[in-house]
């Protein structure tokens, strides 16, 4: 694991701003900015709105969310439900980011801190050592099933910052957590910053990654359990800077 090898650009947008990306074809999200509650249609984002995550967010079977380069989601904090965004079993998430343009999940308090909001949630039907329609420990979703190659989208140049909320006095929200997600799921060059529990967690699944950094998470940097399989190519962790 060497510090050199990451994704310095990456590292680099760390609490920087986020320029707009060029225009989408397909769905377009309303002009509210807002989301919550149930994704049931195909929706691409615009990189020019900064959205507001609302509470639970989920992305329901047989639906791709896109989300362009350079797009900023700030988590409501304030909203007594903790927002989160779950991608469900047979739903895809497209949110490629580039090196310039990362795509940032965030807080929108005024002083933003870890546990502001709940995190990623991935949800695949890759293989996990609780069998079929496990469920999660996070959001309650069903996963686990019989296919390695399940594909659940692009993950790519993201930024999570200030994640990691309780769901109850025995668990808490990661950064980015993937449930059987299978080897069709691209996933490399992400950042958790300032999470009040895990950076990543895997709960079983096949899914490969490359790039991946957690920089101030106040519980494990990488953790694994229910038979995960997948491998990482550089890893990155520095705990020093937990709050």
């Amino acid at each position: 694991m060497k510090k050199l090898v990451l994704s310095l650009a990456v590292l680099g947008a760390i609490m920087t701003g986020c320029s707009s990306d060029d225009s989408n074809d397909g769905p377009v999200a309303p002009a509210t900015g807002e989301l919550s509650g149930n994704i049931t249609s195909d929706m691409t984002l615009n990189a020019e709105t900064v959205y507001t995550l609302k509470g639970a967010t989920y992305v329901r079977p047989g639906v791709t969310l896109t989300i362009p380069a350079g797009t900023r989601i700030e988590a409501d904090a304030s909203f007594e439900e903790v927002a989160f965004l779950g991608i469900e079993q047979g739903a895809k998430i497209i949110a490629q980011g580039t090196a310039a343009k990362p795509i940032v999940f965030t807080s929108n308090a005024t002083n933003p801190a870890p546990q502001d909001w709940g995190g990623l949630v991935i949800c695949g039907k890759s293989i996990t050592n609780l069998g079929i329609n496990a469920q999660a420990e996070v959001t309650g979703l069903t996963y686990g099933g019989t296919n390695p190659a399940d594909n659940s989208g692009i993950l790519s140049h993201i930024i999570v910052e200030y994640s990691g909320n309780l769901i109850n006095d025995d668990a808490e929200f990661n950064g980015v957590t993937f449930y059987a997600v299978g080897t069709g799921t691209q996933v490399d060059n992400i950042l958790v910053y300032q999470g009040s529990d895990d950076g990543f967690e895997w709960f079983g699944g096949t899914v490969n990654a490359t790039n991946l950094a957690a920089i101030g998470c106040q519980d494990d940097s990488f953790d694994w359990t229910e038979g995960w399989n997948g491998t990482v190519t550089n890893l990155y962790s520095d705990q020093s800077s937990a709050r």
